[in-house]
C-alpha cells in the first residue's frame, strides 16, 4: 500500500470515533477531510499533497491526530507509517 492509501484506510477505520474526539470541530473537519480526499482521488499526482493536507488537518486536533498515528503505528500499515512519519 502507498502512504495515501494507508492513511485513507486508517481514517476509514477510525471515522466512527472522530465525532467524539473532535466535538464541535467535527462538521468542519469532516468537510476538510472530504475535500482533501476528493483531490487525491481525482488525480493520483495530487495524492502526496492530499496526504499532507489530511495530516495537517489531523495535526490541528490532538486527540484525533494521536488516534490516527496510534492506528498507523500498530497495524498492517506500520511500514508505510514508519517511512511517512519517520518512526
Amino acid at each position: 500500500m502507498d502512504d495515501y492509501t494507508t492513511i485513507l484506510a486508517a481514517i476509514d477505520r477510525i471515522w466512527p470515533e472522530l465525532p467524539a474526539l473532535l466535538g464541535d470541530a467535527w462538521p468542519d473537519f469532516a468537510v476538510r477531510i472530504a475535500e482533501h480526499r476528493r483531490r487525491g482521488d481525482a488525480d493520483p499526482a495530487q495524492q502526496p499533497l492530499a496526504a499532507a493536507l489530511i495530516l495537517a488537518t489531523f495535526g490541528k486536533h490532538q486527540a484525533a491526530d494521536a488516534r490516527l498515528h496510534e492506528l498507523l503505528a500498530s497495524d498492517g500499515g506500520q511500514e508505510s507509517a514508519k517511512i511517512f512519519f519517520g518512526y
